[in-house]
């Protein structure tokens, strides 16, 4: 199968609000008299793999068929996982519709045209993901397929807006103690990741004309996690929203020319855009079940571990 050539990403320009975020007309609707083709069946072929990814990941988990659905609620005390599951679908989807929006463009197709693609994978993928979950131990859950509707949508309101230099999303592993696993849960412990929100100095300071020398290089984030969800005992049990600032790896790599008009630009950016490097920012956090502040740390910080 050919390679798909290396091309200059049709990025939008920082600041530009798009007309074409639905399905009107508009300039970007279609390459421009001239421009390559875009590489449709590459395109098929990469949403294939998104989607089908996600079927293997839900019908291969304990799915034993039937449906029945899971009142999971959102980011109570009482939730299995605190919230930190809403956080991570909302993470990951909103970074596989930008990502798949970023490919598109690689491939020719138009801004519009991308941002379309990213967001009707995304969401596709979720709903297969929920339609295997009401087959397994998880069930059906709406919060979780609103969680990931709504990342796409973020993911294709920077686009439209052109603000994906000024924020962003990601998760990543932490790494510290957790309180004991000594009740029964489902899925995977949270305990050990986090996901931000992030404000990025080198997009603020380029759009306002500040001089800030290497410190554009930071990120500024707000930032959730838990720890003892879902495995232990509900007094050790802590829901954690914080502050912190941190190192921008995707700014640092764009002042040095690597961006993401390469397959290996593509490939590096989706790795330091989408994910927390452990011990790369530092900050402090709110343990909203037990009113008290932890830190300075790096989000490893675990009150009810001492």
């Amino acid at each position: 199968m050919p390679r798909p050539p290396d091309i200059d990403r049709l990025a939008d320009p920082p600041g530009a609000l798009d007309t074409d975020i639905g399905l009107t007309d508009s300039p970007d609707a279609t390459p421009a008299a001239g421009a390559a083709e875009p590489h449709v069946w590459w395109a098929a072929l990469v949403s294939a793999g998104v989607v089908g990814g996600a079927a293997i990941n839900s019908f291969t988990d304990d799915y034993s068929g039937g449906f029945h659905a899971a009142n999971e609620g959102w980011f109570g005390k009482n939730t299995y996982a605190g919230g930190a599951d809403k956080a991570s679908h909302f993470a990951s989807f909103e970074i596989i519709a930008k990502e798949v929006d970023t490919f598109y463009r690689y491939l020719h197709f138009s801004p519009r045209q991308a941002r379309i693609g990213g967001f009707v994978v995304s969401c596709l993928a979720g709903t297969i993901i929920e339609i295997g979950d009401a087959g397994n131990k998880y069930g059906f859950s709406y919060e979780d397929l609103v969680a990931d509707y709504l990342g796409a949508g973020a993911a294709v309101l920077i686009s439209a807006t052109g603000t994906a230099d000024l924020v962003g999303f990601r998760f990543g592993p932490v790494p510290g103690s957790a309180p004991p696993q000594t009740v029964e849960g489902k899925g995977r412990d949270y305990s050990h990741e986090i996901y931000t929100a992030d404000l990025k100095l080198a997009g603020l300071s380029e759009r306002l004309g500040w001089h800030l020398g290497w410190a554009r290089f930071l990120l500024l984030s707000a930032t959730y996690g838990v720890k003892g969800y879902p495995y232990g005992a509900s007094d050790t049990r802590e829901r954690q929203v914080g502050f912190e600032v941190g190192l921008d790896f995707g700014s640092m790599l764009h002042a040095i020319n690597v961006g993401d008009d390469t397959w290996w630009g593509i490939a590096t950016h989706l790795v330091v855009d989408n994910v927390r490097i452990p011990y790369t920012a530092g900050g402090f956090r709110y343990d909203v079940n037990h009113h008290q502040w932890l830190g300075p740390d790096t989000g490893n910080s675990c009150g009810t571990c001492n």
